[in-house]
């Protein structure tokens, strides 16, 4: 014998699933009633059960998982770097990227499975690598003698030196970095210095400067007047 009371409470909440709109209105629940579900966004079924009653102890029938994450497929890997999973594509998934040595990211460096517009799909889009550049050497009284190119990518050396009369102040070889800055710094080529020594017979006029690599020497013997 059942008496008007004896009925179950609202039925639980379920992840994957929410009930039929007929039953969401519904304040009461008989015992021996029923009510359904229907998949939440992202889900898809998977089993034909999904209904469950209320039963003699006023408590939900027991109901097997009858919903399955969808899944947003594969999210793409960008040219120059590397996607990292650490599980599957389906709804809540979410991957991460990177780009190799020399390689900068642009975009964003996540991205999540979740449900759009009733489907499921990926947030945002896929990012790409971008070469990293150094800007071009440019020395004042001074060239590139090795290496020289109309654009300077990660790890490319370049060496430079001075034009005559000049000297080389910093390194000769400089290589561009992953922060696309050079390293050793640019050198500078900064003006030879001359000088002028009394004898007591002559005037030696006496000249130094680098050219390329090697020191030179240019003396000129005046007279004493």
């Amino acid at each position: 014998f059942l008496s008007s009371g004896d009925s179950c409470n609202h039925p639980p909440r379920l992840d994957f699933a929410e009930l039929a709109d007929e039953y969401k209105v519904k304040n009461s629940f008989p015992v021996g009633s029923t009510v359904k579900y229907i998949c939440r966004p992202g889900y898809v079924r998977s089993k034909p059960k999904i209904s469950r009653r209320c039963l003699q102890n006023q408590e939900w029938s027991e109901l097997e998982e009858f919903c399955k994450k969808k899944s947003c497929g594969h999210p793409g890997e960008p040219k120059n770097g590397w996607l990292h999973v650490s599980g599957d594509f389906l709804l809540g998934a979410t991957v991460k990227y990177s780009c190799v040595e020399g390689y900068r990211l642009i975009g964003h460096s996540s991205r999540r499975c979740i449900v759009s517009d009733k489907k499921v799909e990926w947030t945002h889009d896929i990012p790409f690598c971008e070469q990293l550049h150094c800007p071009s050497p440019h020395v004042e009284n001074g060239r590139i003698v090795t290496g020289k190119s109309n654009i300077y990518t990660y790890s490319q050396r370049v060496t430079i030196d001075c034009n005559v009369g000049h000297k080389i102040s910093g390194s000769r070889e400089i290589r561009c970095q992953v922060d696309g800055t050079w390293d050793p710094a640019i050198p500078t080529c900064k003006q030879g210095k001359y000088a002028y020594i009394n004898c007591s017979v002559k005037t030696i006029y006496k000249a130094t400067c680098l050219y390329g690599s090697a020191l030179c020497h240019y003396q000129t013997n005046v007279p004493n007047r």
